[in-house]
């Protein structure tokens, strides 16, 4: 029985080089000298190994004609100072969501990435879909050639209509969310394409996507979705219209004791997509205002409550005021972080290492303001 040269140095890697030495025709095949020995051999594959995988080379075999080199990019190099922002961006989870701002900012700069990142960048993409449209604007003609190299990053290269069919669960989320508000038409007819054969959890999470500039071409899903088999797209379904038909006055009102309380009793907008929560149809202009408001509050609260719960709702709202808000909000969190830390409001060494996370997200959200363009 053959084996796959990864499944070679997995049993090398697991075994040990001594009772199951990687053959010498499997590391030829991934450029590994053949005359090393057995340990040196392993070692170099341990190496090798995760290099030909993130390359997207799923069978781990090196190819031995290399493909055509991609055209030139003739724009300048990126700046110094603006390739560390990125760098310090690419460093962490916390900081992913900063990468839609900082592309935004630097398109009119005509710069090229440097290739070393755009592999990162490109396993940004596959969370971030939102990402997709931006990354070739900016990462040109090596970009392009990079993603080709590898299955998973190709999605980048194909128009949205495609992804739908293709694409995970959370990725459709993500392309959902952003046809909704600006092709709501286009994202019903998918949904219509699709909906009978989607899975019932999945059915009721795409429903709640019908918020996001509904219309009245969407009441049919709607009414469908109100017939449905499973309980819990019917329970989605019942809880949409009641928002939809929900008189100005009440809606005004469920809007004060979102913020005020936790959530109403009855509506479990906290199991929703994270978008979703603050796309509600009685969404109002100063959503800011309290979202900042709710978060200063909640991050300065007397250290005789102390240390207060975090919910995950609290949570959402402290990150959408550091990820989104503009310099004046900024400035507010920067000082009610800095108040916190110095009143000792959060003892937890958990939570001041929290605090000290939202202020490097500040202050490179700052740093990507201030590029010059």
């Amino acid at each position: 029985m053959s084996h796959s040269p990864e499944q070679q140095i997995q049993t090398s890697l697991f075994l040990g080089a001594e009772t199951a030495p990687l053959p010498v025709e499997t590391a030829t095949q991934l450029g590994i000298p053949g005359d090393l020995a057995p340990v040196a051999r392993n070692l170099r594959a341990l190496a090798v190994f995760p290099v030909l995988r993130r390359a997207g080379k799923t069978a781990l075999v090196l190819s031995t004609s290399l493909p055509p080199a991609p055209a030139p990019d003739l724009r300048a190099p990126m700046p110094p100072p603006v390739r560390q922002i990125l760098e310090q961006i690419l460093k962490g989870p916390v900081f992913w969501p900063l990468l839609p701002e900082f592309f935004k900012k630097i398109a009119p700069l005509q710069v090229k990435i440097p290739p070393a990142l755009l592999p990162d960048i490109l396993e940004q993409c596959l969370v971030q879909v939102d990402l997709k449209s931006i990354f070739l604007e900016i990462a040109g003609p090596v970009g392009a050639w990079i993603a080709e190299q590898n299955p998973a990053w190709r999605f980048v290269l194909k128009p949205d209509m495609a992804d739908w069919y293709t694409a995970t669960y959370q990725t459709r989320l993500h392309l959902l969310e952003k046809m909704r508000r600006h092709k709501p038409a286009e994202a019903r007819r998918w949904l219509g394409d699709t909906w009978k054969e989607e899975r019932s959890e999945h059915r009721a999470v795409f429903l709640q996507y019908l918020l996001l500039n509904f219309e009245s071409a969407d009441l049919p899903l709607l009414e469908q979705a109100l017939q449905d088999r499973s309980k819990e797209v019917q329970q989605q379904a019942r809880m949409i219209k009641a928002l939809l038909e929900m008189p100005a006055a009440q809606a005004a009102a469920l809007w004060t004791a979102f913020y005020e309380a936790d959530f109403p009793e009855g509506l479990d907008i906290q199991a929703w997509p994270a978008p979703l929560r603050f796309q509600l149809p009685f969404r109002k202009a100063d959503v800011l205002e309290k979202a900042a408001e709710k978060a200063e509050k909640l991050i300065v609260q007397s250290s005789q409550e102390a240390p207060a719960p975090k919910s995950a709702y609290t949570r959402y709202v402290t990150d959408r005021v550091i990820y989104q808000a503009d310099a004046l909000h900024l400035h507010r969190a920067v000082n009610a972080l800095n108040i916190a830390l110095s009143e000792n409001t959060f003892p937890s060494f958990y939570q001041r290492q929290e605090i000290g996370q939202y202020l490097q997200i500040i202050e490179l959200r700052r740093k990507i303001q201030e590029i010059p363009v």
